[in-house]
């Protein structure tokens, strides 16, 4: 017969939290992410094991060695580090209830607290009838309810928990005065308030360099080929002095006839965007910008997966669990495909909303739409433009914040690279909270038009230095510019010396010449002559005798 064990139970023996991981995906580590061009942020998720008591906080350390001891003091610590919370609180003596049927908690919660509650997040708990801490991933949620995988360590139900508070584990963390281009490795650790620190994991990747747009051209020059043609020049050192330059962009365009109505300008008009959440009552959290289609041609490529036919997901070879949410859409291969919104999604295993019908393959692309970082609901002028600026193909903006009488901002967002009518920005208000979170809207204030004669090419050889613009017409003068570009984006443009310059030959051959004695001494010569020719006012005759 069985018998019980005395004592009936034992704790295991307080211990050292294990490494952290991604706030993403359980089995790899924390994710490194670019945030602005001084600095960097790590999404970090709670470990597998906390030691036998709560998680208090999260060790962050970076240096430009991986050896994490440029400390200036000279004691062998890292250049830099920090501690930030572990856990954050979505409501205190609200959890009321747990169901081990069901793996449900029951809790008085709101609809605001619900969207706080992403599939997969970690919560933790309080039990009082064992008196422990416990914690879950989340599948879905409720204002009332808290569906939860069953892969958690608590066995038992228990009707009334006396109202326990609900935290949230994993955090984010932006790491700031970072010196753009310089290559910085950042770790992990996780803490308990009974043993301390643990060990500490690399990030992934290990290590990033802040960034923003390439270093434009130094200079450009523009000079006469021949009566169609212009070549513009830059210097070489562009590229050697920035190594992320990938490719140079030249564009031509001429001075319209008369300015535009709403800027006064004589090129083109630039686009302005109205962001606003006006009169919506929003009290806290954060809406995500999309801009453009998804397709093969502006959409972002995200890496190649692995795919079999009647299969609901996909084998990722890169993790993209940091890159796409539930819900969100994408393109595997040419067909679209929305991320599932409760299926696992790991660092390897990319849930899909339909059944894959396709052929089978080892290296079918996925693309997604140019996506924003979560911008806060009151983020300043500064905070949007630079996360506009991260985004794939938005390129420089502009932006002015206003703030509403009654409630909420105004955001207006002007185009300083690209010309011309830009791709429709698309909002995802579901973290926003507030009254009316579905109003955020986003309108197009001034419709983009491109300059007169406007050509753009691209140049895929950051070593070559000069271009060619062909069939222009003779006569007519073109203003030119140049960009450098890498994988951020395009630099600032530079304006060529000259500014403008005019497609232009020699003289064309004059109309029916002829020779006629006018007296015993002087003979008389005579043609036909337009008062230009070939791009340039004729300023002299050369008569030879």
């Amino acid at each position: 017969p069985r018998r019980n064990t005395a004592p009936e139970f034992l704790s295991p023996c307080l211990q050292r939290p294990d490494n952290p991981t991604s706030l993403y995906s359980d089995n790899v580590a924390p994710y490194l992410s670019l945030h602005s061009p001084s600095s960097l942020e790590v999404h970090i998720g709670p470990p597998s094991y906390d030691g036998g008591s709560p998680l208090t906080n999260f060790l962050i350390e970076w240096d430009s060695l991986p050896t994490f001891d440029s400390s200036p003091l000279g004691d062998g610590s890292a250049l830099g580090s920090a501690r930030t919370n572990a856990a954050s609180q979505v409501c205190a003596s609200c959890v009321t209830a747990f169901d081990l049927t069901t793996h449900t908690f029951t809790y008085t919660g709101t609809e605001d607290m619900a969207k706080l509650l992403i599939p997969h997040r970690k919560i933790m708990v309080y039990f009082t009838d064992d008196e422990k801490f416990y914690s879950f991933s989340v599948l879905s949620a409720t204002s009332s309810t808290i569906a939860l995988s069953d892969n958690h360590l608590r066995v038992s139900s228990i009707e009334d928990m006396q109202g326990q508070t609900l935290e949230l584990l994993g955090t984010k963390y932006v790491i700031d005065g970072l010196d753009e281009g310089r290559p910085y490795y950042v770790r992990v650790s996780s803490e308990n308030g009974e043993m301390g620190t643990g060990k500490s994991v690399a990030a992934m990747p290990s290590n990033k360099a802040p960034r923003g747009f390439p270093q434009p051209p130094n200079a450009a020059v523009l000079s006469v080929v021949d009566k169609n043609s212009l070549r513009v020049s830059w210097f070489n050192e562009t590229y050697v002095n920035d190594p992320t330059i990938q490719g140079f962009k030249v564009e031509s365009f001429c001075k319209s006839d008369s300015a535009s109505l709403d800027s006064f300008s004589f090129f083109g008009e630039k686009e302005v965007i109205e962001l606003s959440s006006a009169g919506l009552g929003l009290v806290g959290g954060a809406f995500t910008l999309y801009f453009g289609e998804l397709d093969t041609t502006s959409g972002v490529y995200l890496g190649h997966v692995k795919a079999a036919k009647g299969l609901n997901h996909v084998v990722t070879r890169t993790d993209l669990s940091p890159l796409l949410q539930q819900g969100e859409s994408i393109m595997v291969g040419n067909t679209t495909y929305f991320v599932h919104d409760t299926d696992l999604f790991t660092s390897t295993r990319l849930p899909l909303s339909e059944t894959y019908l396709n052929d089978d393959g080892d290296n079918i692309p996925v693309y997604a739409r140019s996506k924003s970082m979560p911008i806060a609901f009151d983020a300043s002028a500064e905070e949007v433009q630079n996360a506009l600026q991260q985004m794939p193909n938005v390129n420089h903006v502009e932006v002015r914040r206003e703030i509403d009488n009654v409630d909420g901002y105004q955001w207006f967002v002007t185009f300083v690279s690209n010309e011309g009518p830009q791709p429709s920005f698309t909002v995802d208000y579901s973290h926003l909270v507030g009254a009316n979170t579905a109003g955020f809207s986003v309108a197009r204030s001034v419709l983009g038009v491109l300059p007169e004669s406007y050509a753009s090419f691209t140049i895929a050889d950051p070593t070559v230095s000069t271009f060619d613009l062909t069939n222009l017409q003779t006569g007519r003068p073109y203003y030119v510019r140049v960009s450098s570009v890498s994988d951020a984006g395009e630099s600032r443009a530079v304006d060529t010396l000259p500014a403008f310059i005019t497609p232009g030959g020699v003289p064309e051959l004059l109309s029916s010449p002829s020779i006629r004695a006018k007296d015993d001494h002087t003979l008389l010569v005579s043609f036909e002559a337009e008062e230009e020719s070939n791009g340039a006012v004729i300023e002299e005759f050369v008569i030879d005798s």
